[in-house]
């Protein structure tokens, strides 16, 4: 049976009309990503609560599902971010406030992977400094990441003893990337190039591509794969940011 059934908007203290065999009973994001909103479905609708014509459902759904899906990318800084640790622990960048951040995505069987040794070793030197270093496995360049979280970690550690934070494996490109590096993308886009692909021109390059970010959140510079995280102007940004 086709359900029937109302979104109801604290904020504006009205129901809009859902005509779909498709929703179920729950909680949708607002479009203005500041309230929730609550879908009652039943059998029958009671026309009388609904705001919106039958026939505009399907506009108001499109509508509802854009502007959603474009208020992912609208984070003012890093630390409105979430993610998940490598050993399953939810972790709050609220929580890196005032820290300055070195950001990877990392691989286990790419040419790069020795510049875990470099990442440790700037872990060790620069953590009481106001350094945190945040590692992402990600399998996309090459299938270089192919293993499990707890592969990851055991590699990490019996190879280099990586003692810095890592987080479970994320794509960084793409349909499903991480929300994290949707916003540090834009916040740090590369040169343009002639006839470059506008949505996939700013796009991380292979593993090991590297974000600085300052105290406040927001990306200080972004390095290539291949500049190791102890090249010098990785270190001077890194210091200059330390020092503010």
């Amino acid at each position: 049976m086709t359900k029937f059934g109302s979104i109801w908007s604290a904020e504006t203290g009205r129901y809009f009309g859902i005509h779909s065999p498709e929703f179920a009973g729950g909680h949708l994001p607002w479009p203005d990503s500041t309230t929730e909103c609550e879908v009652h479905l039943s059998p029958h609708p009671d026309r009388s609560t609904m705001g919106l014509p039958m026939k505009s459902l399907t506009t108001f759904l499109m509508m509802l599902a854009i502007i959603t899906t474009s208020s992912a990318f609208a984070a003012d800084s890093v630390h409105e971010f979430k993610m998940q640790s490598l050993k399953g622990k939810e972790i709050d960048f609220a929580a890196y406030k005032g820290k300055v951040l070195l950001i990877v995505n990392t691989a286990s069987q790419c040419g790069l992977t020795p510049q875990y040794e470099q990442l440790q070793a700037m872990h060790e030197q620069y953590e009481n400094k106001g350094l945190i270093i945040l590692g992402f496995p990600c399998n996309q360049f090459g299938k270089q990441e192919p293993g499990t979280a707890k592969e990851i970690s055991s590699f990490c550690t019996d190879n280099y003893g990586v003692e810095f934070v890592m987080f479970s494996k994320i794509n960084v490109n793409g349909d499903g990337q991480a929300e994290l590096y949707s916003y540090l993308k834009k916040q740090a886009p590369l040169p343009d190039k002639p006839n470059a692909n506008a949505e996939t021109k700013d796009n991380i390059r292979w593993n090991f591509e590297k974000f600085v970010v300052g105290k406040d959140g927001k990306v200080a510079g972004r390095f290539s794969p291949r500049t190791k995280p102890n090249a010098k102007e990785v270190v001077t940004l890194i210091n200059e940011q330390i020092a503010e």
